[in-house]
C-alpha cells in the first residue's frame, strides 16, 4: 500500500475511533492502554485492509482486530464463576426482592458497575447490548458458540443487575403452581425480553408472570437494565 493509500484509508477509519476507544477502555480499564490498543488496531487495519473487502460492517471488523490485539498482548479475560447456580445469581440480582426498578438508578452508577464486572462479562454485554452486534457475529468474535454466548450474556446481565442493585430486600410470597416454574422463567428470561421465544413458550411465561409477583417485578427490572445499557 502506497503512502497516499495509507493516508486515505486512515481517514476512512478515523470515524470509528470513538467506538473503538470506548471498547478499548472497557477491555483494558486503563486510558493509556486503551489509546495504545486503538492505535495498534488502526495500524493493523491499514496493513490488512485488503482482507476486509467489504464483508460485513467495517466497524465490526475493526472491533474484532482490537479484541484480538488485546488478547495477544496478554490482557486475558478473568475467570468467570460458571458453576454459580441460576438461583444464586438471580437472588443476588434481586429476583426475590421488591426493590426499586432499575430506571431509578443513575447512569453513572451503571457505568461503574459495568467496569467492575469480570472482563468476560463486560465483553459480551458491550458487544451485544451497547454496540448492538448480532448474536452470531458476537459469538464468532469471542470464540463462542451461539448458545454459549446467550448463556454468558444472560448471566452477565444478572451480575450487572446485582452490582447496581440498591435498597433493602423484602421477601415476596412464592408464586402458585403454573405451567412454568420460576426457575424455568428465569432461565429463558433473556430470550423472552429479546423476543426470541416461540409463541407457545411466550404464552406460558406470560401466564406465569400474571400470577407470580416476584417474577413479574424481576422481569421489569431485567428489561429496564437493557434499556439503560442502550443509553450508556
Amino acid at each position: 500500500m502506497s503512502a497516499s493509500e495509507r493516508t486515505e484509508t486512515l481517514a476512512d477509519l478515523e470515524q470509528f475511533r470513538p467506538a473503538l476507544l470506548r471498547w478499548a477502555r472497557y477491555l483494558s480499564q486503563d486510558p493509556t492502554l486503551a489509546e495504545d490498543l486503538v492505535q495498534a488496531t488502526m495500524l493493523s487495519a491499514i496493513e490488512h485492509f485488503g482482507q476486509w473487502q467489504g464483508r460485513g460492517p467495517l466497524k465490526h471488523w475493526l472491533m474484532r482486530i482490537l479484541t484480538n490485539q488485546h488478547r495477544r498482548e496478554g490482557r486475558h479475560r478473568e475467570a468467570t464463576v460458571d458453576e454459580a447456580t441460576w438461583e444464586h445469581l438471580a437472588t443476588d440480582a434481586g429476583w426475590a426482592a421488591d426493590t426499586a426498578l432499575l430506571r431509578q438508578e443513575r447512569i453513572e452508577v451503571l457505568q461503574q458497575a459495568l467496569l467492575g464486572l469480570p472482563e468476560a462479562d463486560r465483553e459480551v454485554l458491550l458487544l451485544r447490548d451497547l454496540e448492538g452486534i448480532e448474536g452470531a457475529e458476537a459469538a464468532e468474535m469471542l470464540g463462542l458458540s451461539l448458545p454459549a454466548l446467550k448463556s454468558k450474556l444472560h448471566r452477565a446481565r444478572l451480575r450487572l443487575l446485582a452490582a447496581v442493585r440498591e435498597g433493602p430486600s423484602h421477601s415476596l410470597p412464592h408464586a402458585p403452581e403454573t405451567a412454568m416454574s420460576c426457575m424455568e422463567v428465569l432461565q429463558c428470561l433473556g430470550d423472552y425480553v429479546e423476543g426470541a421465544l416461540a409463541p407457545s413458550v411466550v404464552a406460558a411465561l406470560d401466564a406465569h408472570l400474571v400470577d407470580c409477583r416476584r417474577c413479574r417485578l424481576f422481569s421489569r427490572r431485567y428489561a429496564d437494565l437493557l434499556d439503560h445499557l442502550a443509553r450508556v
